[in-house]
């Protein structure tokens, strides 16, 4: 359903400029690379899903372009069925979309290439607040497990005596400067639960409050508000996506994708069978 309503708004969008809405199965795609000896590997990089795309334009332009037009209508016009093995489709040439052995080149050196940009959504936390388990005050506690209301703040608000929750769903992150032990000026990456996205709504100091209180930063500013989950940053000059947090550090995830290279030692070009050597003896 997801995928009719987006071709729906491309085609209120564009089909006024001349643009055609081609649907692709994924059962036709698959046919195509397994005649073709097409294989895709998903926990090398991300790089297929920018190949499968490719490869659905492919095949559904040679569907497309075989099946619109005339080719149905001729067999109405004649009142009879007709039959089509379409795992044959691809052994003729179709003008237009398809050359046999040519194009079936272009088309794995295309899919070879790795110049694929890779992108992630960045966004903000929603959800659940925390792990909803109840620990015990040595059990690394990080929120109460009820804070009461204004003026009145509940006797278990004390997470180092009654214990809470801990494990907060991340909503964000943000930069930080607060001061050392020593009053130097620090700067750190801190992940802002959901929770406290929420209270600040109603509550502009929601944040400063859970940074000076829980996190025990003193005289934390904001200099950077709002880092998104899945923003692209720079580590020592290493690109990586900001995935979430874990205790005492940040989790990251690496933007650099791995790429394989089959090399052959020049060597091996040269070694002749055993067979031939030993009739050679």
């Amino acid at each position: 359903q997801t995928a009719k309503a987006v071709a729906e708004l491309l085609k209120r969008k564009y089909e006024s400029q001349g643009t055609k809405i081609v649907y692709s199965k994924g059962t036709n795609v698959s046919d195509f690379k397994n005649k073709y000896d097409i294989v895709k590997c998903r926990e090398t990089n991300d790089l297929h899903h920018a190949r499968d795309a490719y490869f659905n334009i492919v095949v559904g332009n040679v569907y497309d372009t075989k099946f619109s037009g005339t080719w149905f209508k001729s067999g109405k016009d004649y009142g009879q069925y007709r039959n089509y093995d379409r795992t044959k489709i691809f052994d003729a040439e179709i003008a237009g979309a398809w050359n046999g052995e040519k194009t079936i080149a272009k088309v794995k050196a295309t899919a070879e290439k790795c110049s694929m940009k890779v992108t992630h959504y960045a966004y903000t936390g929603k959800g659940e607040f925390y792990n909803e388990t109840v620990y015990g005050k040595d059990e690394g506690a990080q929120l109460p497990r009820k804070e009461g209301k204004a003026g009145k703040p509940s006797p278990y608000a004390d997470v180092s005596k009654y214990g809470g929750f801990k494990s907060p769903s991340t909503a964000y992150f943000a930069v930080v400067q607060s001061l050392g032990k020593k009053d130097e000026l620090i700067k750190t990456i801190v992940a802002i639960p959901v929770i406290i996205d929420y209270k600040s709504k109603n509550d502009s100091d929601a944040v400063i409050k859970y940074l000076r209180d829980v996190k025990g930063l003193k005289e934390p500013k904001l200099l950077i508000g709002k880092i998104k989950t899945k923003t692209l940053l720079e580590v020592n000059g290493t690109p990586v996506w900001i995935a979430g947090v874990q205790p005492g550090s940040l989790l990251v995830h690496n933007a650099v994708q791995l790429i394989l290279i089959l090399q052959i030692p020049i060597f091996a070009l040269f070694t002749l069978p055993s067979a031939v050597l030993s009739s050679a003896a």
